[in-house]
């Protein structure tokens, strides 16, 4: 099952620049775990099947046209994997803690809302630390993770190849 939905992962076309086909990839694996959150409780999984294997050779070839060693290229996917497979457990549990709830995501909003006024008045410290997690599994909070990501992958394995390479 889990090699069948890495095959639905649309891998873009290579260009030539890393940056831009490694968040191609990650956006467009992140919308398929989206459609899958189950897969984020299995973890990363050791086995190769075809699509696996498609998907891993991906990030093998768009990194190795830039001098970087088989390990070193090892190293970079296992990093965008391991954000990718994280950020997809931090969303499944959130959505498994609104489901356990049986609320609709309606209700879930309404709830929060209402702890939040609640706990403004209270524990102000408390309302401003929730505050500012209730967006971690947004689209934007996926975005500034993945070019946390992909900056730290050009400091540590690219950092003297420029913009593209």
């Amino acid at each position: 099952m889990f090699d069948a939905v890495v095959g639905e992962v649309q891998l873009p076309e290579p260009t030539g620049d890393w940056r831009a086909a490694l968040r191609a990839v990650a956006r467009a694996s992140h919308a398929v775990r989206r459609r899958h959150p189950w897969m984020a409780l299995l973890g990363i999984q050791p086995g190769i099947g075809p699509n696996t294997r498609r998907y891993g050779e991906f990030g093998m070839r768009i990194l190795s046209r830039h001098g970087l060693d088989r390990q070193a290229r090892t190293e970079v996917m296992a990093v965008l994997n391991n954000y990718l497979t994280g950020f997809a457990h931090r969303q499944a549990a959130w959505d498994q803690l609104r489901q356990r709830a049986g609320l609709t995501d309606q209700q879930w909003q309404q709830r929060l809302h209402r702890y939040l006024a609640e706990a403004r008045d209270t524990d102000p410290e408390l309302a401003a630390d929730i505050e500012s997690r209730l967006h971690l599994t947004s689209d934007a909070s996926f975005e500034t993770g993945l070019d946390c990501v992909i900056e730290g992958i050009a400091a540590r394995f690219l950092p003297d190849r420029g913009e593209q390479g």
